[in-house]
């Protein structure tokens, strides 16, 4: 067995976590967002505990397994699947519910019923959704010029302690839905009873690298999705230690040096408590993933990890209180007028440290003439 694509952290747990750790408890949508943020939590944590058995399919050497994949469909749609496995003449297709109680599955009206000793909830049909995405999958392989492979799709419930119901005359369901400790049992009878129409592992390698060439992470702007400012986030870097915004950068040695503890930390702006950082292999080592990807310009991160640019230092420190000009500023070569670039803070700065009886500097504007701010 071989795992063509690892089982990670989802990007939108690590925005959820990095939101709340910026926004105070009395805010209106704290609440929804802790809601939302459990719910992931326990569907990730169902799948993880999958890895378990899928260890045992050690003696597999011809499985290929893919985690967390997620396609373009032909309508233009996307489809996500928990976890694919390959092999050489067959297609599993799984989807994994962490729910506790007791599950009543019925097929006539694509429901299943969550009971509990306090409630009983209504989803919609786990076998309905894995029908779904398993025509989307034969319609996706079809596209891409791909014989049509046996695909079998299951439900696999993680909790050991979870019922399953179903009415006598739908037994055949129990072969679909099934709890995580048959799943050694269940691929290895699907793997083997598939033994026609094989295909070589050259081809299997193709088809893996095109599944995950074609993989696309989900990464939505968070910020809009709850209908929050990003002037409503808490700025600053958080303490790896004592987890308070109060971290502090020194120039000297250019470490972070908490306020409140005193920890000291080289990478206090790198770690998933410090900014809103995830995993440093998915975009930069100082990732914000509140913001949208490449969204965020140099100005504004610097603003919100409470960071003064060298340049705005250097202003301040020379305590002259020349007014920025209010009106356009010198443009460079692809940036717009309205852009405070680093050039107009050189300009504004030599300007200040001219001598008194020097004649004023004069700065190119956007058309090519001079002004003087």
């Amino acid at each position: 067995m071989r795992i063509a694509k690892k089982r990670v952290k989802p990007l939108q747990i690590s925005k959820l976590e990095a939101l709340l750790r910026r926004l105070p408890d009395t805010h209106p949508k704290t609440a929804v967002i802790k809601q939302d943020l459990l719910k992931r939590q326990i569907g990730y944590r169902g799948e993880k505990s999958l890895d378990y058995y899928f260890d045992n399919l050690s003696l597999e050497k011809d499985v290929t397994l893919l985690h967390d994949l997620r396609l373009k469909g032909v309508n233009g749609h996307f489809f996500q699947i928990d976890t694919l496995i390959l092999s050489q003449s067959s297609i599993i297709l799984i989807e994994v519910k962490n729910i506790a109680g007791s599950l009543y599955v019925n097929p006539l009206t694509h429901q299943m019923i969550r009971t509990t000793r306090s409630s009983e909830d209504v989803f919609l049909s786990p076998l309905l959704q894995t029908q779904i995405q398993k025509n989307q999958l034969k319609e996706w392989l079809v596209s891409h010029n791909w014989p049509l492979f046996h695909i079998v799709d299951l439900v696999v419930i993680s909790d050991p302690s979870t019922k399953i119901v179903v009415d006598s005359a739908n037994q055949h369901l129990m072969s679909r839905v099934i709890h995580a400790a048959r799943l050694p049992e269940v691929i290895t009878n699907i793997v083997s009873k598939s033994s026609d129409h094989l295909i070589s592992n050259q081809k299997m390698d193709e088809l893996v690298s095109l599944l995950l060439k074609n993989h696309t992470e989900r990464d939505i702007n968070i910020l809009i999705k709850y209908e929050i400012e990003s002037g409503e986030l808490a700025q600053g870097v958080s303490c790896p230690l004592c987890f308070q915004l109060s971290m502090v950068r020194k120039s000297k040695g250019r470490a972070w040096i908490c306020g409140a503890c005193k920890y000291t930390s080289q990478n206090a702006h790198s770690k998933p408590s410090g900014l809103l950082s995830t995993d440093k292999t998915y975009y930069y080592k100082s990732c914000f993933t509140c913001f949208p990807k490449n969204r965020l310009s140099a100005a504004s991160a610097l603003h919100f990890v409470n960071v003064m640019s060298p340049l705005f230092r250097n202003l301040q420190k020379s305590n002259l209180h020349y007014p920025l000009p209010t009106h356009s500023l010198p443009t460079t070569k692809n940036r717009k007028s309205s852009t405070l670039t680093a050039y107009h803070l050189r300009y504004v700065y030599q300007k200040k440290k001219a001598p008194a009886n020097a004649s004023p500097a004069m700065a190119p504007n956007a058309n090519g003439t001079t002004f003087e701010p």
